[in-house]
């Protein structure tokens, strides 16, 4: 483990080595999880003792003279865990991470040539090939990669191992070597990315290594790293330990890495100095060297940050030739098992079926703007791709990761067909791009009665995941919205966008967005966040207008059972400003992006678009009573005042069509007649409309 975070490496490079020895960044969580293991596992100390003491027993009773052995295979498996972005890598990634990892444990990488002359000696092919696997545990066909949806991976920790219904995610591990491969790890120490679990732990079914996908392999998120830090967290995973590991200890068999041809080293150093020197007694117990030498700066069990680490040596070999004969991972290397798993030499297996996956770069853009599509098939490599993008004007591409350039307005909808030789599997999106083109609508107000998602008239990026924007009835009143049923998800702070259409607001002086929501929490804790957006630029740049959180957001009492807004006082009306620079534009859109946190559900509703009112015009508390409802020939309005002289009514079918529209006078309170007589029955909207706010309603006719 040789890597730190950015910003720290300036720090390092102007610093003493006692000081960086002191500080408190840790590339490597290892050995604190490895500690926490065992204060929550005490039951398993006594047999971790007895595993370190053969362990022990065999290293001093062999001598490693680098004679070459027979290969071992080890299963490999590789889960990685992602939520849609670029995290969730490519098997082209993944492969590499291995391809590093096996150059470096056979001592087969080019940088051999770099161990100092002093320690070539030593150097040691491990005589260990780790392989994706090609069968699962239920012996189906696989590429030894699988891919989860976490919503915790950047925020990693032993909780990636478990699915959200607490079972483990990883494969049986005296069959499979399992690594997790996630967005960011978070744990008590700073600047983590990678540990692993010692197996002298016994077979705990959490054994492997958890990795920053920006560290694993050297292309793809890792692009420019050496790719080391797998080689690092693998050489842990074979009860290998830092060269510092306690200081310069008194005796190379019992202290220190407990390994007699790696120089003792007082503290990790992140320096890749070859005339550190931190230890003097280099010579104690029965060690390699007979005088005081230079650190071993460059084994792949230290800390540096300059891509100076080639190097395993014979006694680290040994030690892990203990470590397969005397623990549970000598069952993963057994002829019987590569067949089992399909790691064997010449095993060959037919094409996998693929799990067909994609992602896209952009869900909003201007008519002639391109988004990128990139494959992220599962289970194997397709041999071709094809898509065929829907929508006003069907598109089609071939290709892995294809650019297209979308030339009329619309909403799209995506097909990827992907190809190999067990057949033709299918992923199908709907509606998940928005291309818009010229002047925008002046319909300023829905209420959500004329079911604008599956119209296209709002656009929702919901995820595969939880559960996001849909359109909903609330039982009792008949009043429909959308909403987020969030009382079922769970607090991971994932993001649901819901885009509107895009407005021409050049007509409207100092405009405002007015919109209504309801929403609960479930306990004190809930902080679920609302935000708004406006972007005049397709969706290009977004500016945020509106935030509120928790308990500011919250319209209704809190608790577990699901939240409906029964009553009007369960809703609450909120105003965000258009800022100078956007007013006048023909091409405003408005994103509201909800995360959850662990509240109740979340409504939203009566958005409109107006002229700024002053402190004293605006009130947030405006009521329009329809009564009586539903109504068979007329309905009375009751309005509370208006100070404008004149407002405008209009009623509109569940269609969008305007029935009805015409000026009355605004003023003191008054009481509107609207009659009904010829109107199909069904579900009617009306609003009436002042420059300083809108009120909306719902008229249900009868027969």
């Amino acid at each position: 483990m040789h890597k730190l975070v950015p910003g720290l490496l300036v720090i390092l490079s102007v610093v003493s080595v006692r000081f960086a020895a002191a500080q408190t960044e840790n590339p490597c969580g290892t050995d604190l999880v490895n500690n926490r293991y065992g204060l929550q596992h005490p039951e398993k100390t006594a047999e971790r003792e007895q595993t370190l003491e053969l362990i022990r027993q065999f290293a001093s009773g062999h001598t490693e003279t680098g004679a070459e052995r027979s290969t071992v295979v080890i299963p490999t498996v590789v889960h990685i865990m992602h939520k849609g972005g670029a995290e969730d890598l490519t098997q082209a990634q993944v492969e590499d991470a291995i391809r590093v990892l096996n150059s470096d444990i056979r001592r087969q990488n080019a940088d051999t040539a770099n161990t100092r002359a002093l320690f070539k000696p030593y150097g040691a092919d491990f005589n260990i090939e780790f392989r994706l696997a090609k069968l699962d545990p239920s012996g189906n066909c696989t590429n030894g990669i699988t891919r989860t949806f976490a919503p915790n991976t950047y925020e990693a920790n032993d909780d990636i191992k478990f699915t959200s219904t607490g079972g483990i995610n990883a494969w049986p591990v005296n069959r499979y070597f399992n690594i997790w491969v996630v967005g960011k790890i978070k744990l008590d120490q700073s600047g983590v990315i990678g540990y692993a679990q010692f197996p002298s732990w016994g077979m705990s079914s959490g054994y492997g290594v958890v990795i920053d996908n920006q560290y694993f392999g050297t292309v793809g998120t890792a692009q420019g790293k050496d790719g080391r830090t797998l080689t690092h967290e693998v050489g842990h995973c074979l009860e290998l330990y830092h060269t510092f590991q306690s200081g310069c200890g008194d005796n190379c068999s019992s202290s220190g890495d407990q390994v007699c041809d790696t120089p003792p080293v007082s503290a990790a150093t992140y320096n890749c100095s070859f005339t550190l020197n931190t230890c003097s007694n280099d010579d104690s117990g029965p060690s390699a060297y007979n005088t005081d030498v230079p650190d071993m700066v460059e084994n792949y069990m230290s800390y540096n940050q300059n891509f100076c680490q080639n190097i395993f040596t014979k006694g680290q070999k040994l030690r892990s030739d203990a470590v397969l004969q005397n623990t549970f991972l000598g069952q993963l290397i057994t002829p019987a098992n590569q067949q089992a798993t399909g790691t064997a030499d010449g095993f060959s297996a037919a094409p996998c079926a693929l799990v067909p996956d994609f992602r896209w770069s952009r869900s909003v853009i201007c008519t002639g703007d391109s988004v990128k599509f990139s494959d992220l098939t599962a289970n194997g490599v397709p041999d071709a791709w094809q898509w065929d993008i829907t929508g006003s004007g069907p598109v089609t591409a071939t290709g892995a990761s294809p650019t297209v350039v979308f030339q009329q307005p619309g909403i799209y909808g995506v097909t990827m067909r992907a190809v190999n030789a067990s057949g033709t599997y299918t992923a199908a999106k709907q509606a998940i791009i928005r291309v818009t083109g010229g002047p925008g609508t002046t319909d300023f107000f829905d209420g959500f009665d004329n079911q604008p998602l599956t119209g296209g008239r709002w656009m929702a990026r919901n995820l595969p995941y939880g559960y996001g924007w849909e359109e909903y009835t609330v039982p009792g009143n008949g009043n429909r919205t959308v909403y987020i049923r969030n009382v079922d998800n769970r607090a991971d702070f994932l993001p649901y966008e819901l885009y509107s259409p895009v407005y021409d607001i050049s007509g409207i002086p100092n405009p405002r967005v007015l919109f209504k929501t309801a929403y609960a929490q479930k306990n004190a804790y809930s902080r679920d966040r609302l935000r708004v957006y406006f972007s005049t630029d397709c969706g290009n740049t977004w500016l945020v207008r509106f935030s509120r959180m928790g308990e500011l957001l919250a319209s209704m009492p809190a608790g577990t059972l699901p939240a409906e807004p029964a009553q009007a006082s369960n809703w609450a009306q909120w105003e965000a400003s258009v800022p100078s620079f956007m007013a006048g534009a023909n091409s405003l859109m408005v994103k509201f992006l909800f995360e959850t946190g662990g509240g109740n559900n979340f409504y939203l509703d009566d958005i409109n678009i107006l002229e700024a009112a002053s402190v004293a015009e605006y009130s947030p508390v405006n009521i329009l009573a329809v009564s009586p409802n539903p109504t068979a020939d007329y309905v009375t309005l009751d309005l509370t005042p208006f100070s404008e002289p004149s407002l405008q009514l209009s009623v509109y079918d569940m269609g969008g069509r305007m029935i009805l529209n015409r000026t009355v006078a605004g003023g003191a309170p008054l009481t509107l007649s609207v009659h009904t007589e010829g109107l199909s029955a069904g579900m009617y909207r009306v609003s009436v409309k002042g420059k300083s706010a809108v009120l909306s309603g719902k008229i249900i006719v009868t027969e």
